[in-house]
């Protein structure tokens, strides 16, 4: 275990151990010497592809040697991968600039996938079947049917009874070609007792194919459906990643980079395994998938129906039930966890929605022995808050990362801040009517009573670290628009919510970052000098952590047009903040909008701070070696104040 000597500078030349000792020393010094806390990323059900400990540990991914019915898929992902690297010889497109160029491709990819004759992993070789089932009728008389009465019955309903009686073999296992098969003596026996009129042994194999050709009807159906799916979604893939204008537009396909993105990692060649071990399954993604299912295990067919969005540069882990499954990774990936327990103050789990909850417990177990007050924030994305609350109590996770820009509208956006940042609604008397005076049992068996104050505790929903942009997200610029960044980062910092955000977002950097293969590094000013909304940023942190410490715990949310006011209170001294912010979700207008006049009633206010941003091109800044943001101007707003008046006996302040 050791940290990638990137981390370090160029003359430094220590080993894994010294490494970690370094990192730990400055954990140490941020904590005591600057009072910074230190959050890790904590992966538990993915490697990268390169890592060394891969080569002599296969058996710790996903492979067809360890997981059979991976072989067609592993089949079919080096056939995309033949094709890529022979695209140019063949005099087919390498660069997608036109729709007839995906046509292209993909009648081309068909053909390739056809010759595959993948349809043989589904099927029943019925010719060496009727071979064995003669086999057993030449050699005397059959055993009797065990099933349910079959004479006299069509081939169609033996089929089903010979399917319903789970008497075929490897059904859908998909581990080699023709693995599905009948005992043969079970297909003795069944044509016996059901073609009572025949006696020749021919015959009665003859019948015997008949109904295995049956069983194949459907499975050539799902052969083609399986198909039609993996080439669809080779399609979209190819489509969104080389043609679409939102897409990342991928150079030129080639071996390095291919049509789509590739399911298996194949490691060098071994003198001891076949190279079935040795080609592992990627880890990635499914559109709303069941975060329970593992998808790279039978009866998903996710790999061979190309449904996983594949991370190509990472490995999935296979952990099996328990550390006997698999002991070797359990006890490298508890050390992993130990050893980061005992420099770091919290984990993010990443990609917590699909790290098995076994594993995460277990693993989050080990972690707070050596740091029992271990923070644990997750990236968990499930589609239903049943299951999020199961992740949530099982792993004891105390904050949910949720993201602003899963908003596609004011409203919806309005919607999230509500759901993660508002608190309690402004005026809640919960607490107040709820709270009495009582007699508090002793804590131990014996002991007198103690007077106390009883305040019953509310359910709530998770706490959200409510993140304004994370560097998995499309940029503001990609989602909305470029000056979106600076009413998306004052709202989020006005929740009653943990915060969070990535540089680029305050630098404005218009794309999205390949964090893996981009070795650019940011742009860096003088002290006391900002870029894009940096200046407005710092001011709403500092007034972020005032609020929450002050317990300015209550809020409102008001959308209204392009408009969301956010209302921060504390429910004590009646003291609170007023946020109005003009979102820009679209990029081809820059107008103001409109927004009714906000009346505050009995309320005296000040105008503290307000501005807006200027920028005049999305042309991203073309830099080798740095990642600049767009060119902007931040417009302060200094001529703002707010109206008092009286509308009948009662005093109000009126922002217009």
């Amino acid at each position: 275990l050791g940290f990638d000597e990137e981390l370090f500078e160029e003359a430094w030349k220590g080993t894994k151990e010294e490494g970690v000792k370094r990192v730990a020393q400055m954990m140490k010094t941020a904590k005591e010497e600057y009072g910074l806390l230190s959050l890790i990323d904590v992966v538990l059900n993915h490697t990268a592809n390169n890592s060394p400990w891969l080569v002599d540990h296969p058996e710790a991914g996903y492979s067809p040697y360890n997981t059979p019915h991976l072989a067609p898929a592993l089949e079919l992902d080096d056939a995309m991968m033949e094709f890529s690297d022979k695209v140019a010889e063949r005099g087919l497109p390498t660069t997608v600039t036109t729709e007839a160029d995906l046509k292209t491709l993909i009648d081309a990819l068909k053909e390739d996938i056809k010759a595959l004759n993948l349809w043989q992993y589904y099927v029943i070789d019925v010719v060496s079947e009727k071979e064995a089932v003669k086999a057993v009728l030449a050699s005397g008389t059959p055993a009797p049917w065990d099933g349910p009465a079959v004479a006299g019955k069509t081939v169609v309903e033996l089929a089903l009874i010979l399917k319903e009686s789970g008497k075929i073999d490897n059904l859908a296992a998909f581990s080699t070609r023709f693995c599905t098969t009948v005992d043969p003596a079970v297909g003795a026996s069944l044509v016996s007792a059901a073609f009572v009129e025949l006696t020749d042994t021919d015959a009665l194999a003859e019948a015997w194919g008949r109904v295995l050709d049956v069983v194949n009807v459907d499975q050539y159906k799902d052969w083609e459906e399986d198909t039609k799916v993996a080439i669809d979604n080779i399609f979209n893939r190819l489509k969104y990643t080389r043609w679409d204008s939102h897409g990342p537009k991928l150079g030129p396909i080639t071996k390095d980079l291919p049509l789509v993105d590739t399911y298996f990692t194949r490691l060098p060649p071994s003198e001891t395994l076949p190279r079935s071990a040795l080609c592992l399954a990627n880890n990635g993604w499914i559109w709303d998938a069941d975060p329970l299912q593992n998808f790279a295990l039978r009866p998903s067919k996710a790999y061979l129906r190309r449904e996983v969005i594949a991370w190509g540069d990472c490995v999935k882990l296979r952990y099996g039930d328990g550390p006997q499954s698999n002991p070797w990774l359990w006890e490298y990936m508890t050390a992993y966890c130990e050893t980061l327990a005992t420099m770091f103050d919290g984990f993010r789990i990443d990609n917590c929605h699909s790290t098995p909850l076994n594993i995460g417990v277990y693993l989050l177990d080990k972690a707070r022995v050596i740091n029992p007050n271990l923070y644990v924030a997750a990236e968990l994305f499930t589609g239903s808050e049943e299951t999020d609350l199961m992740f949530v109590s099982r792993l004891g996770i105390n904050s949910l990362i949720r993201e602003a820009y899963n908003g596609w509208d004011t409203k919806e956006f309005s919607r999230l801040l509500y759901r993660y940042g508002l608190g309690k609604p402004i005026g809640s008397m919960d607490a107040a009517c709820l709270t009495s005076a009582a007699d508090i049992p002793s804590p131990f068996a014996h002991g007198p009573s103690r007077p106390g104050i009883v305040t019953p505790l509310q359910g709530s929903v998770p706490h959200a670290l409510l993140f304004d942009l994370t560097h998995d997200n499309e940029t503001p610029l990609s989602k909305r628009s470029a000056e979106d960044a600076l009413s998306t980062g004052a709202l989020v910092a006005f929740t009653w919510a943990a915060i969070g955000s990535v540089k680029g977002f305050d630098d404005i950097y218009p794309k999205h970052l390949n964090i893996v293969n981009d070795s650019r590094k940011y742009e860096v000013v003088e002290s006391g000098e900002y870029k894009g909304i940096a200046e407005v940023k710092r001011l709403l942190n500092h007034l972020h952590s005032e609020m929450v410490l002050g317990e300015f715990t209550e809020g409102h949310v008001h959308q209204e047009n392009d408009y969301i006011v956010l209302h921060r209170v504390q429910p004590i001294t009646q003291k609170g903040y007023l946020l109005v912010a003009h979102t820009a979700f679209r990029k081809d207008t820059k107008e103001r909008g409109w927004v009714d006049p906000i009346k505050l009633r009995r309320t005296k206010a000040k105008f503290i701070y307000g501005a807006s941003i200027d920028i005049p091109s999305y042309e991203a800044p073309v830099d080798t070696t740095t990642l600049r943001g767009l060119p902007s101007t931040l417009k302060q707003i200094t001529d703002f104040v707010p109206k008092e008046g009286v509308d009948g006996d009662e005093p109000y302040t009126e922002i217009i």
